[in-house]
């Protein structure tokens, strides 16, 4: 009960999907984090390089910021009877009704049993039906291709942006941009194709 009261408090955001529960990281989420932050797989694949030790202190420091804030753009991605197995992060235009967005399945066990995509099918309804946005886009590794397969069944189609600049280690990293419109997610997904 005092776990629900808390959420209440902070305004924390709980969004249901079909086979996970999406709700507001907390503080109590940092130890799982670092964690899977310390694996290269999973942050080559996440993030689509290959951090260093001073980097990979970085990034855990600016995940950490945002979750001490309260952020509610960073949504952990929890499964019933295993726990938190990931997040999704996400930023709102909202002067032109646009968004961002990311994912990270940190529990290589659950990599490819169709959490992701129910996690980012379950973030894009928010994002389009809640926030009224018109379009969402997001970036992966160009070898990630679970990732790939994730974002076209949740409608997301490939725009013609190929590499950027890492933010993490500034190297050039080959990715892949992919966006949604809401038409196109609402339409897609009124016909039950988001079943993984």
């Amino acid at each position: 009960m005092f776990d629900f009261l808390e959420r209440i408090r902070r305004k924390e955001i709980v969004l249901p999907g079909k086979i996970v529960l999406l709700r507001t990281l907390g503080s109590r989420d940092f130890k799982k984090l670092k964690e899977w932050f310390k694996d290269p797989e999973v942050m080559q694949y996440g993030f689509g390089t290959k951090t260093d030790g001073v980097s990979l202190q970085v990034m855990v420091r600016e995940y950490e910021k945002e979750i001490i804030r309260h952020r509610q753009n960073l949504l952990g991605i929890e499964v019933t009877g295993v726990g938190l197995i990931g997040f999704l992060n996400y930023f709102v235009n909202t002067l032109h009704a646009k968004g961002k967005v990311g994912i990270l399945i940190g529990e290589k066990e659950m990599w490819g049993r169709g959490y992701g995509t129910d996690a980012m099918t379950t973030l894009l309804g928010y994002l389009f039906s809640e926030l009224g946005l018109s379009r969402v886009e997001l970036d992966t590794a160009y070898f990630n291709s679970r990732a790939l397969r994730c974002f076209e069944k949740c409608g997301f189609k490939r725009d013609q942006r190929l590499t950027e600049k890492d933010a993490w280690d500034g190297k050039n990293s080959p990715k892949v941009w992919m966006s949604v419109t809401r038409a196109e997610f609402l339409n897609g997904h009124k016909t039950g194709t988001s079943d993984s």
